[in-house]
């Protein structure tokens, strides 16, 4: 592509992802500059198409298949959080590993740094969207994908460069709220894992005010909550 569209003084654009379905008709690359300009059959034969994802040429595969394992084990059939967290530990490596990579290379330029040839290339907040929001999603009410969670942000801010850590606080301040124990001090509300105050927290504040009004040194309280 980068040959091509040096010959004809151009650029080229390729507008669906590398793992994007290629559908009937839709446009695939488009082709700009003040040059001449190149013959479809060169585009066409530039071209690689494939009838599947595969792990050597798309990145974000691996990460798509283990959050699926994840989310299926959440769903309320199966309800195997254990499953999820395995997938979580599986996301941990390949964030890692992506990580300490250069992920900006969607430029593809010629010898004289002029660009020839673009293309759409996940970034590094990219990679975090499709590795938590959904596991963040289904995995809300159980404790332990979401401690599982906050543990994979944290040693993920501990282990890889500067670069990587202002899209990594800002998921460590997303999930600061999510598995938190329902019962706290006299601050606020905890917010549940929808986002409002529960009906626990609810029912917590209604015992400390009742204790509160009760003379403790001469009456014993038996609490039952059901």
């Amino acid at each position: 592509m980068v040959e091509l569209a040096s010959q004809s003084n151009c650029t080229i654009a390729l507008l669906p992802s590398v793992g994007d379905s290629a559908l009937d008709a839709a446009p695939v690359l488009r082709v700009f500059g003040p040059g001449g300009p190149i013959l479809e059959k060169k585009l066409r034969a530039a071209l690689r198409f494939g009838r599947e994802r595969v792990f050597t040429e798309d990145p974000k595969y691996s990460i798509r298949l283990l959050v699926d394992i994840a989310i299926k084990a959440l769903s309320a059939a199966i309800n195997d959080p254990t499953t999820a967290v395995q997938a979580l530990d599986q996301i941990e490596d390949l964030l890692l590993r992506l990580g300490r990579c250069r992920l900006e290379i969607g430029n593809f330029r010629d010898p004289a740094g002029t660009s020839r040839f673009l293309m759409s290339f996940p970034d590094w907040d990219d990679f975090l969207g499709l590795a938590f929001d959904e596991i963040r999603f289904y995995g809300a009410n159980s404790i332990q994908v979401m401690r599982r969670m906050k543990a994979v942000v944290n040693g993920l801010i501990a282990m890889l460069p500067e670069e990587r850590q202002p899209a990594l606080r800002r998921w460590q301040e997303r999930l600061q709220f999510y598995g938190r124990p329902f019962f706290c001090g006299s601050g606020g509300p905890v917010r549940g894992f929808s986002g409002g105050p529960t009906r626990t927290w609810q029912l917590a504040s209604q015992v400390r005010k009742t204790l509160a009004s009760l003379d403790l040194d001469s009456l014993r309280v038996t609490l039952t909550v059901t």
